[in-house]
Formats: structure tokens, sequence, C-alpha cells
């Protein structure tokens, strides 16, 4: 499943950079991507996710919101969330791995993908 915010109708969509970032993915497997919910929605997209069961998501949203999309997911008691993502980090995937029937682990991969990207995670604080 790939997910990117709802920003009215579907045409809209395609001119964000959240949905042009996995169109590549999305026209590569064959797999549309989902805008159901804007932002703002989080709590109702993690509500949403946390029904879904197991499977990979690939979720794709505006930084300044994927602090609170990943703090309304059901995860490990004493998981803390960074509260802010920076504006200046591109080269950091978030994960959540089902680690029980209902709750989720959460990690951090720098991508190290360009050179200027750091192998440093997002601080909790």
């Amino acid at each position: 499943m790939l997910i990117s915010p709802s920003y009215g109708d579907s045409s809209k969509a395609a001119q964000h950079r959240t949905h042009q970032t996995i169109k590549g993915i999305s026209d590569r497997l064959g797999i549309a991507i989902a805008a159901d919910y804007a932002k703002g929605q989080e709590r109702e997209l993690a509500t949403e996710l946390a029904k879904s069961g197991p499977g990979a998501v690939l979720i794709c949203w505006d930084h300044a919101h994927i602090p609170a999309l990943a703090a309304a997911l059901p995860l490990v008691h004493g998981t803390v969330i960074p509260k802010a993502w920076p504006d200046d980090r591109f080269d950091v995937i978030w994960t959540f791995t089902l680690a029980t029937n209902d709750e989720y682990a959460f990690g951090q991969v720098p991508q190290l993908l360009l050179s200027d990207d750091i192998d440093t995670v997002i601080a909790a604080g």
C-alpha cells in the first residue's frame, strides 16, 4: 500500500511533492497511491492503518505532520517519538514494525544515499 495526503481532487495530488516522491515506485509496482486522508487527519489515518493488519505500507507525508502520525499509532509501551521533524532532514526513514498483534516498534534508518546525508537519527528531544 502506498499513501500520500489528499489535497482535494486527485488531479491536485499529483502536483504535490509527497505524491511525486512515491509516483515512481507506484508506477514500477503497479500500485495506486491512496490519498484518503488530508494533513491534519493523522489520527484517523493511524487508526485505519492499525486495523489494516500485516503488510508493507509506504507513507510519504508532509514532514511537519509525520510526528503526529507516528505518535497516533499504537506503539510498544515506552516508545518515544521525536516531537518535530527538522526542516533540513530529507535523509531518514521512520519504520514501524508490528511487534505484537496490536503494537508497533519504532525505528529510524538514515538513508545515506547522497554525499551530504548524515548517519544520525532524529533526536527524540
